[in-house]
């Protein structure tokens, strides 16, 4: 076992020789440095959105099909007369000005202005398509090539020695990972409840949070520091959004029920707000009673809903904390 040890400082310290950083202090600095200055990052996430884009639009396509196949033949035409507009029935091309439409009729009028509006829809959709199956076409041909790749495709001793601007969601959750940190020490021997990732964590509601997120394939971490100002506090769960490369927060309050722990919630919620923090896009708020715990069905919806988890797992049973 020693003779192990000692091999493996002689590698790091050959390591450290060759590229001048200890691992540590190249994981911290080249996180520090990824992204543009002024420009939030645009994933490659679009490439699943341009997909479902064309699933709707197919299925737009059809729908509006169909509907145009109940429609009366010809074309509806229309002009001012002493004031009041006038509606004509076009039934061919051939016909310049068309069959009046009198008010008895205003049901055909209907029909030809619907069917006007969906054979324009019918247009847009058709050029939209076009337009996203060529581009899929030409992302097809570059599918293992893309900005986020290129530090990747580089040799070992190439990526020691650069600062990376863009890397793929994968390093990215890696570095983010590896970042250490020093959690509270507040009531530490409360922390009691083992996880799934592996930490140790206060409550049963918290475990719950903690497994549902460790499950879904979420990153978080728990109590990790946030400096809001002149204060630091230890949200529950800070969880990484890799897709754009943001993180957000997750504060429970398990004892809402309690006048001073309502109070102090009231207030932490506060100090988010007052350091800047936007607690309506970026901190996740749940809380229960004596009477109403949190249930699984609870966190399940909340994750739905800040898109942590799709939602078809709504209709999964749940399998246990």
């Amino acid at each position: 076992m020693k003779s192990r040890q000692t091999d493996d400082l002689k590698s790091k310290q050959v390591k450290e020789r060759k590229t001048g950083f200890k691992k540590e202090e190249l994981t911290a600095s080249k996180f520090s440095g990824l992204g543009l200055p002024g420009l939030e990052y645009r994933g490659l996430w679009y490439r699943g959105q341009m997909k479902e884009r064309r699933i709707y639009l197919e299925a737009l396509r059809e729908t509006v099909a169909a509907a145009l196949r109940y429609l009366p033949e010809g074309q509806l035409s229309s002009k001012i007369c002493k004031g009041v507009r006038r509606f004509y029935w076009r039934r061919s091309e051939k016909e310049k000005n068309g069959t009046y439409i009198g008010k008895e009729n205003m049901e055909i009028v209907r029909k030809l202005a619907q069917k006007a509006y969906l054979s324009r829809l019918l247009e847009a959709v058709e050029s939209e398509l076009t337009a996203i199956n060529k581009s899929e076409l030409e992302l097809a041909k570059t599918r293992n090539v893309s900005a986020e790749s290129v530090y990747d495709s580089i040799d070992d001793w190439m990526r020691e020695l650069t600062s990376p601007f863009i890397v793929s969601d994968a390093r990215y959750t890696g570095l983010w990972r590896s970042l250490p940190f020093e959690t509270t020490q507040y009531f530490e021997e409360n922390k009691n409840q083992h996880t799934a990732q592996g930490e140790y964590v206060r409550s049963k509601s918290e475990l719950l949070i903690a497994n549902m997120l460790y499950r879904a394939g979420v990153n978080y971490k728990y109590e990790h520091p946030l400096s809001l100002g002149w204060n630091t506090i230890y949200p529950d769960f800070t969880i990484l959004d890799v897709r754009q490369r943001k993180v957000f927060y997750w504060e429970h309050f398990g004892k809402i029920d309690e006048q001073d722990y309502a109070i102090n919630a009231v207030k932490r919620i506060g100090a988010y707000s007052a350091a800047g923090l936007d607690v309506v896009n970026k901190l996740i708020i749940t809380w229960e009673t004596e009477l109403h715990p949190l249930s699984p069905d609870t966190v399940r919806q909340v994750m739905v809903n800040n898109g942590l988890l799709s939602a078809r797992c709504l209709l999964a049973p749940f399998q246990g904390a």
